[in-house]
């Protein structure tokens, strides 16, 4: 016997009105299949109104609908609240993401401190100037360690950060705040404040902008413009 055809047969079942062999068939399926059993406990809870719903006092029901009522009302309200959440956890995303939009920083060959590199750094960067920033990141980190100096682990920051991965970008940038290079201290700590901004790090992002607009730096204006528009996230 299937499922369907006990289900068919659970009325007649409840009245007494099954006999052998349909009987031992019945009986022999619902002792196997653990769902049909739960369903038969229930039906027969049903015809004997022993389902309660406590509302200050206790309510007999004798019909199934209104469970399956209650159990869609509920089904209901909790699809509902799960929509609003999911809706406004999207809706701060985007206004996160709006409000973090920040512009890529230039490469310009003739800058003093980009002065002597060669090899495989330029040749990411004619990659980078492209906005092909996953390639130039794959070159800088193919660069032996050792070889590795402010201008590669910069951009190599900002071409994670580009690519939304957020967390590599701000390992980078920790290396050049820590070693306190003056070629690119400043924006360091201002791009690792976006990454932290991406990462709805708001507070820490913003004690970095903050430090940023006390400092005889470029990127002080370019802070406060920043920590304008997220003032009221």
């Amino acid at each position: 016997m299937i499922c369907s055809e006990f289900s068919a047969l659970v009325p007649r079942y409840l009245k007494g009105d099954l006999a052998d062999p349909l009987l031992g068939e019945f009986e022999q399926h619902y002792f196997q299949c653990d769902r049909c059993f739960s369903d038969l406990q229930v039906e027969e809870k049903l015809v004997n109104k022993e389902f309660t719903v406590n509302t200050g006092n206790i309510i007999p029901i004798g019909t199934r609908s209104m469970v399956k009522f209650l159990a869609a009302a509920a089904s209901f309200v909790l699809v509902a609240v799960l929509s609003v959440f999911y809706f406004s956890n999207a809706n701060y995303q985007k206004r996160l993401y709006e409000a973090s939009q920040f512009t890529a920083p230039s490469f310009i060959t003739s800058e003093s401190r980009h002065a002597g590199q060669i090899g495989p750094f330029m040749a990411a960067m004619d990659f980078y100037k492209e906005g092909q920033y996953e390639q130039a990141r794959v070159i800088l980190e193919k660069i032996p360690p050792g070889k590795r100096d402010m201008p590669v682990v910069f951009f190599q920051g900002v071409c994670h950060l580009l690519e939304e991965d957020h967390n590599a970008a701000i390992r980078q940038f920790n290396i050049i705040i820590s070693d306190m290079n003056p070629s690119y201290y400043d924006e360091a700590i201002y791009y690792k404040a976006i990454a932290l901004l991406r990462l709805d790090k708001i507070a820490k992002a913003k004690e970095l902008l903050y430090n940023l607009t006390d400092m005889l730096s470029p990127f002080a204006c370019k802070s406060r413009a920043m920590l304008e528009k997220v003032k009221n996230l």
